[in-house]
């Protein structure tokens, strides 16, 4: 378990495993929307769980949409007031031919 303080140190294995357990539950996948709402609260739970692995030092918010691939736009956008040292987010994007997936982690420190 990490001491670490600053969740920007955290960043790139945070990105690593959030890319690893939204490729294990989405790669290959079709879009099922009956399936939607297990597989983002899984996604969401998870990475939540491995955060808590990496460092306790902080406070978690895992954010995770899931849209089909229909030629409609995707816009995500979120402001942060935070201690911008501390505290951090990271992106992970996952695209494949029938669905687009963007997952938000943020580390606020406690």
């Amino acid at each position: 378990m990490s001491e670490t303080l600053l969740f920007s140190e955290l960043h790139d294995e945070m990105l690593s495993r959030g890319q690893g357990i939204v490729r294990m539950y989405l790669e290959g996948k079709k879009y099922v929307p009956s399936k939607i709402p297990e597989w983002v609260d899984s996604i969401n739970n998870e990475i939540v769980e491995e955060a808590k692995k990496a460092s306790p030092n902080f406070k978690y918010v895992v954010n995770c949409i899931i849209q089909q691939k229909a030629g409609a736009g995707l816009h995500y956008n979120c402001v942060t007031h935070w201690d911008a040292k501390h505290d951090c987010a990271v992106t992970v994007k996952f695209e494949n031919d029938n669905l687009t997936c963007v997952v938000m982690i943020f580390g606020i420190s406690i």
